[in-house]
C-alpha cells in the first residue's frame, strides 16, 4: 500500500522524479526510485536523492545482482546529471552502513556525508532499544 502511493505521487511530477528498472530475460531483478529536490543549504541547487533501491531477493546474492544494483545506480546518476542535480543522496539505515550494499556505492565514488538523526513521531515507528 506504502509503495502505492509513493508510485501515485511520483506519477504525477514526471520531470523531478523516476522509477527506474532494471531487467533480465524479462524477469524483474530491481528497481530504484529518484527524487530531485531543491535545497536551501546548497544555494537552493538540485539535489536528487535515491529514495527506494530494490533487488529481489532471489537475485541479492548473485553477480547478475549485484551487476543490476550497479546499473541502477549509474542510471540513477545519469538521470540526476540530465536534471542539472549537484549531488545524488542515498541514505542507509545503520544496519546497512558495512554490508556489501555501502562497499559497493563507495566503490561507486559516493561518500559518508553527515549523518541524519531519526525521531519517531508515532508510536508504530518506536523501535526498542
Amino acid at each position: 500500500e506504502r509503495v502505492d502511493v509513493m508510485v501515485k505521487q511520483l506519477l504525477e511530477r514526471p520531470k523531478s522524479a523516476v522509477i527506474l528498472l532494471a531487467e533480465w530475460k524479462g524477469e524483474l531483478v530491481g528497481f530504484i526510485v529518484c527524487t530531485l529536490n531543491s535545497f536551501l543549504s546548497a544555494g537552493a541547487a538540485q539535489i536528487a536523492h535515491v529514495q527506494l533501491l530494490y533487488i529481489t531477493r532471489q537475485w541479492r546474492k548473485s553477480i547478475q545482482g549485484g551487476k543490476a544494483l550497479l546499473a541502477l545506480v549509474r542510471a540513477a546518476i545519469t538521470w540526476s546529471k540530465s536534471r542539472n542535480a549537484v549531488e545524488i543522496r542515498v541514505e542507509l539505515t545503520e544496519e546497512a552502513m558495512n554490508t556489501k550494499l555501502s562497499k559497493l556505492l563507495m566503490r561507486s565514488g559516493f561518500r559518508v556525508g553527515g549523518v541524519s538523526l531519526v525521531r519517531a513521531l508515532t508510536a508504530k515507528q518506536t523501535r526498542k532499544s
